[in-house]
């Protein structure tokens, strides 16, 4: 009988084992795909073993005089775990937490003329639009176009607010404006192509 209780608290403890093995695995590859999703300086954060690695001190040489880049990488984390939920409760929470943890370096310290800056306010804003906040998602979007016109991303998501909030006029504008600085911009052109039919 003793042998027969051994064997079963051995195959328990068996199962325990691999269970957690497999949890384990399980996580490491849920936070392997989070950085993935991630740009390559914030994956020391998210994945804190990183940490001195001659990858993630070249980060942060390049990085440097841009505070609160971990808040910025927590956000950009929680706004990829948004869109992997389908309760809206749940994405709407990680969606407020982003917005939370992007503003930080805003908030603090804020340099302007850092190279990062202008992709700060622009993620700030895909925020604010997920969460519908349109007015505060505009704002964000004009304030990375002003630190750097080159880009069209911002460009490009101001216009598809204006032309979901029915500003056809303000779209236009803000696709010319957009093409004085990238004229050739496919996603640009291809958009006030389809607003000026």
């Amino acid at each position: 009988m003793k042998s027969h209780i051994s064997r079963i608290a051995k195959l328990f403890s068996f199962a325990a084992i691999f269970l957690a093995s497999k949890t384990a695995s399980a996580d490491t590859n849920t936070i392997d795909m989070d950085i993935m999703a991630l740009p390559d300086y914030c994956a020391k954060f998210i994945k804190p073993d990183l940490e001195g690695t001659a990858k993630a001190q070249r980060w942060d040489k390049l990085l440097s005089g841009f505070d609160g880049i971990h808040h910025y990488c927590f956000g950009l984390n929680k706004y990829n775990k948004a869109w992997k939920t389908f309760d809206k409760t749940e994405r709407s929470s990680l969606l407020k937490g982003a917005i939370n943890e992007m503003s930080y370096p805003l908030n603090h310290h804020f340099n302007p003329k850092h190279p990062l800056s202008p992709k700060l306010l622009y993620d700030i804003g895909k925020a604010s639009e997920a969460q519908e906040d349109y007015k505060s998602a505009i704002d964000y979007y004009k304030k990375s176009i002003d630190l750097n016109p080159n880009v069209w991303l911002p460009h490009a998501a101001l216009s598809d607010i204006q032309v979901k909030l029915n500003l056809k006029k303000e779209a236009i504008e803000t696709l010319k404006n957009g093409l004085k600085f990238k004229p050739n911009s496919k996603p640009l052109l291809k958009r006030l192509d389809k607003i000026q039919k």
